[in-house]
């Protein structure tokens, strides 16, 4: 997982990314799946290394 690669807890991987804890917390859990614009988001914040280090 991203955050995990990055040592992040998900705190720090929401304040990087621009979005809510809880927001990591439904995608890593499986309640929810990104949107196309969140996920266009977090690759525009984080960096283009972010879609590769995705658990799909």
């Amino acid at each position: 997982m991203y955050r995990e690669a990055k040592g992040w807890n998900r705190q720090q991987l929401a304040d990087h990314a621009k979005v809510s804890r809880t927001s990591i917390r439904c995608w890593e859990s499986g309640q929810k799946t990104i949107s196309q614009k969140c996920f266009c988001h977090l690759v525009e914040n984080l960096g283009s290394d972010f879609p590769s280090m995705l658990r799909m």
